[in-house]
């Protein structure tokens, strides 16, 4: 065998990152090593080696440079590689001639390197309706996931005492079952409808928010420690109007009034600065989406709100958990100046960067919840460009390969709708009247029909009925009532 280099040189994998239509580069020749045969003193095979090569007249693979007469080639391993080392071989990737070069795989092989394009693209924008720019700089087509018929849900109708602007589902009485809270926003209610344990609901009870009418947001928590769930509720005014629901078993006197940010237009409740106690942060419906944190301190009170701005030029979605290794309430912000999501830390009245999350594009939406079944919350991201409507997940804070959808899907809340230990994606559409379970596992998605069109304000979900499986409650735009979709009988 030929006195060949000891030192290895690794040839990356072919890896685009993407849920794509499958691609593979057109190789111009295979490796020595498929020509051996067993027995043979120089481990060549008596025909040589052999060839995918688009070849020229002579028989040999078209070269992109040229060192001299092809068949008398000055490599003297040219016999035993079947390619002229170190030169660069004309290759096609996707549809996309390009060029491989001719090297050692290791001491027993020799290979080429990926097919570098010569039309390459830099990001997606670069690309065609339809296509993405993946890791070999290659505009490829994506394939949405299919559709599955995974987990059956019944559909039964929730009656409300009027039209909710948001829901949200939380154990209020104590007694093992989650019941359903509805903000009213043009009665400047709330409405308690307490969960039976078996999927339904008794009828409600609405109690007066003393807010003004908006897009009204709801947070819940036990914000004065006495074990009772309580309720805030905000409207997008310009004071940012807060309303507090101090709870005693699933009944609510009357609200204490204050104010958080400016035009709220999101609400999250979860202990913030690490003390324990349960906080409540805002964020801004202005053109900066700067947020507001008020810090509690568990007793029901809350100090003075801090503003903090969003370290996005130009912010696009924000979610909240506990991503970053810790029990505190981590805040996850993506951007339209920055590629991936970022999580900061509240520390000392200001953001900390605590990690940064690599993607693809500038996500509009963001989820958070547990989609590995580990017990720790992930990120969920969505984007969309040149037609393509993009799911990025990263598990453990790692980014997994991004994959298309169907349809526009608005990402509402993470919960396990199969019962099989991991979260999945509950989304609705901005136009049909749909609500849409996407299986992260797989990936695929199920549709189920609702009566109208539905946001993810007005998704909730959670087991109502006690079969380890996540039901969904849906709310109606502007008309009155939810509906609830079941696993059980």
């Amino acid at each position: 065998m030929p006195d060949i280099m000891s030192f290895k040189i690794k040839i990356p994998l072919v890896a685009a990152g993407l849920w794509l239509t499958a691609c593979t580069p057109e190789v111009l020749a295979t490796s020595a090593s498929e020509g051996f045969s067993e027995g043979s003193e120089s481990g060549a095979s008596e025909s040589g080696p052999t060839s995918s090569a688009t070849a020229t007249s002579a028989g040999e693979p078209t070269s992109a440079s040229t060192s001299g007469d092809s068949s008398e080639p000055s490599d003297p391993y040219y016999d035993y590689c079947g390619c002229e080392l170190y030169t660069e071989y004309e290759c096609e990737y996707c549809g996309q001639v390009g060029v491989q070069e001719c090297v050692f795989v290791d001491a027993d092989e020799c290979g080429f390197t990926e097919c570098q394009v010569e039309c390459p693209c830099y990001d997606d924008y670069d690309c065609e309706e339809g296509k993405l720019c993946d890791d070999m700089n290659a505009c490829v087509p994506v394939t949405p996931i299919p559709v599955c018929e995974r987990q059956p849900l019944t559909l039964t109708e929730l009656p409300l005492q009027g039209a909710p602007a948001a829901l949200t589902l939380a154990d209020l009485d104590g007694d093992g079952a989650l019941d359903l809270v509805a903000a009213l926003d043009q009665e400047g209610r709330v409405e308690v409808a307490l969960g039976d344990g078996a999927g339904g609901f008794l009828p409600g009870t609405t109690y007066p928010s003393g807010l003004s009418p908006g897009a009204q947001r709801i947070a819940v928590a036990d914000l004065d420690g006495d074990g009772s769930v309580d309720l805030a509720v905000t409207s997008p005014t310009p004071i940012g109007e807060l309303s507090l629901l101090f709870g005693q078993a699933g009944v609510f006197p009357a609200p204490v009034l204050q104010t958080i940010g400016q035009g709220p237009e999101q609400l999250w409740s979860g202990d913030f600065d690490g003390d324990g106690h349960p906080d409540l942060l805002a964020r801004h419906g202005d053109v900066n989406a700067d947020m507001s944190l008020r810090t509690g301190d568990g007793l029901g009170g809350f100090a003075a709100a801090v503003v903090l701005a969003d370290p996005g030029d130009n912010p696009l979605a924000v979610a909240v958990g506990a991503v970053a290794g810790d029990d505190r309430r981590d805040i996850v912000t993506t951007a339209h100046d920055w590629h991936g999501a970022r999580i900061f830390e509240y520390a000392a009245g200001q953001l900390a960067p605590a990690e940064f999350l690599s993607g693809s594009g500038s996500h509009a939406m963001l989820a958070v919840g547990d989609i590995d079944g580990d017990q720790r919350d992930d990120v969920v991201g969505q984007r969309t460009i040149h037609g393509l409507h993009l799911i990025q997940t990263w598990p453990n804070l790692i980014a997994a390969p991004e994959f298309a959808t169907q349809t526009a899907d608005m990402v509402g809340p993470i919960a396990d709708v199969d019962g099989d230990g991991r979260g999945d994606l509950v989304t609705t559409d901005a136009v049909d009247p749909t609500v849409r379970v996407i299986f992260l596992d797989g990936p695929c998605s199920q549709a189920h029909e609702v009566p109208g069109p539905t946001t993810p304000a007005l998704l909730a979900a959670g087991d109502l009925d006690g079969d380890g499986k996540a039901d969904i409650v849906a709310g109606q735009t502007q008309e009155t009532g939810a509906v609830v979709l079941r696993s059980g009988p």
